[in-house]
């Protein structure tokens, strides 16, 4: 499925997410980058994911699903994705 948005930790640039239409959000390291599964984890949102968008100074990611409209993301040490509630 077709990626829709990726957007990099202003902190830590070494960090980015991408959303996609496959309806997950995925976490990424470009120093892990490969032709194996490279990613840090991923989370099924419901609806293609159109924007991720990092906050500036917490562990949160704003994103923009179709179907379940906006969710707000917490990511812990870099490595694993959870719905805030």
């Amino acid at each position: 499925m077709g990626i829709t948005c990726y957007n990099f930790n202003m902190q830590d640039p070494n960090y980015f997410v991408s959303g996609s239409y496959d309806e997950h959000i995925r976490l990424w390291d470009i120093r892990k980058l490969g032709p194996s599964k490279s990613y840090l984890d991923q989370l099924k949102l419901g609806g293609g994911v159109w924007r991720a968008k990092h906050h500036f100074e917490k562990s949160l990611i704003a994103c923009a699903c179709m179907h379940e409209n906006f969710q707000v993301i917490e990511y812990e040490d870099h490595t694993r994705l959870s719905i805030q509630h």
